[in-house]
């Protein structure tokens, strides 16, 4: 396949120059007959700048044909030393076996150390290095090393424990992902992209999410005790949880007899608020998260809801969401949630806290009007046309 590629770029180098020698050779020749009256050191001159033009023309695809084999024989080797390294096929076996078994398979999760991650990733900072100095293009790489790439980078497993949380550090990464994924969109479709759906969005790549790294230390806050004596946790949630809060969602959201009273937050929502704002979950004795809140800061977007109350973006605090395991409800973790993530959260100059529930949902409303809350809008069309009820706070 190389050999092919080689043989395919040393033709269409050569019909270029080829094109350009003919095309200057004319328009010389034509200029030192107009500019000069007939005679022997006229066909001198045009002799010696064809000669000139040639030996230019020469060195020219010489030195695109070495540049070819230069880069050939550089992608050749490193594929050979891939397949010698035994930690980056150990890896990538891993990978494969978790790809097709579904996730089912735990080897990735038991049998990988941080270095030999930290290993693939080295790998794949080296092949950006060549497409950032021009020495290879996407198109060279992609046939040989696409599919070890985005097995690697759109694995759930390794994004939530290894990428996500110091993302900053893997800007090379994130940068040969943003030019590798817009090459397969235009060339072949994200259908031929192993775990497609775990792809990172146009809007994480164009906004640069990876550059928010949060604290690596997360924050704890008050245990709390349920009515029959168990003792939850409160702390910050990371990346780490992001497979949790998602799992929570779906036996909450099976659990409703009526659907449009939640609206669940898609796993790209989860990974911007994870970046940019406020998350705090209580956890059980068997370390499970049993409930979480996402309180959006006053940043400007859909997703703060200060357009809809007429307010000032830059006042205003969303809480996004509020979700309690069926099998917690009654332990007050609601309010107990929504205070604590005002209270560590809500700087200035936020003044106002906004939120919505669904018109019917009473038990939720009355909830929020107890911790303070009013009606700003009895009826707003949200989440792609539900139902909702505004609700406004005043810090």
């Amino acid at each position: 396949m190389r050999k092919v590629t080689l043989n395919r770029l040393r033709n269409m180098s050569n019909r270029v120059f080829l094109l350009l020698f003919v095309i200057c050779l004319i328009v010389i020749c034509v200029y030192i007959f107009i500019a000069k009256p007939f005679g022997e050191d006229k066909i001198v001159d045009v002799f010696s700048l064809v000669g000139t033009i040639i030996g230019a023309i020469f060195i020219a695809v010489e030195l695109q044909n070495t540049q070819v084999v230069t880069c050939c024989e550089t992608l050749i080797n490193l594929n050979n030393y891939f397949h010698e390294n035994d930690t980056l096929m150990k890896v990538y076996g891993l990978l494969e076996r978790n790809y097709i078994t579904q996730f089912a398979d735990k080897g990735l999760e038991t049998d990988t150390s941080e270095n030999d991650i930290a290993a693939y990733c080295t790998f794949f900072e080296n092949l950006y290095l060549l497409i950032n100095n021009r020495i290879a293009k996407i198109s060279d790489i992609d046939d040989l090393f696409g599919y070890r790439f985005f097995i690697f980078i759109n694995n759930p497993y390794i994004q939530e424990h290894y990428i996500l949380p110091t993302s900053s550090s893997y800007r090379q990464i994130f940068a040969l992902y943003d030019i590798w994924i817009d090459y397969r969109k235009k060339s072949k479709g994200l259908s031929h992209i192993p775990n497609e759906k775990f792809s990172f969005s146009d809007e994480y790549l164009n906004k640069k999410l990876y550059f928010f790294d949060k604290e690596p230390d997360l924050k704890h806050y008050s245990d709390v005790t349920t009515r029959s004596g168990e003792v939850i946790n409160l702390r910050e949630l990371d990346f780490h949880d992001l497979t949790a809060i998602l799992k929570l969602q779906e036996v909450v959201y099976e659990s409703l007899p009526d659907k449009t009273m939640l609206a669940p937050l898609t796993r790209e929502e989860l990974i911007e608020s994870l970046h940019l704002d406020s998350l705090i979950g209580t956890f059980n004795g068997k370390n499970e998260l049993v409930a979480f809140t996402l309180l959006i800061t006053n940043r400007k977007g859909k997703r703060n809801l200060a357009s809809d109350a007429n307010l000032d973006w830059r006042k205003c605090a969303t809480l996004d969401m509020v979700m309690v395991h069926p099998s917690y409800r009654g332990n007050h973790l609601q309010q107990t949630l929504i205070n604590t993530v005002v209270d560590n959260s809500c700087h200035e100059p936020i003044q106002y806290i906004l939120a919505t529930v669904a018109p019917d949902n009473t038990h939720s409303l009355e909830n929020f009007k107890k911790m303070g809350f009013a009606i700003a809008v009895s009826k707003l069309s949200k989440y792609g046309g539900l139902q909702r009820t505004l609700l406004l706070k005043q810090k």
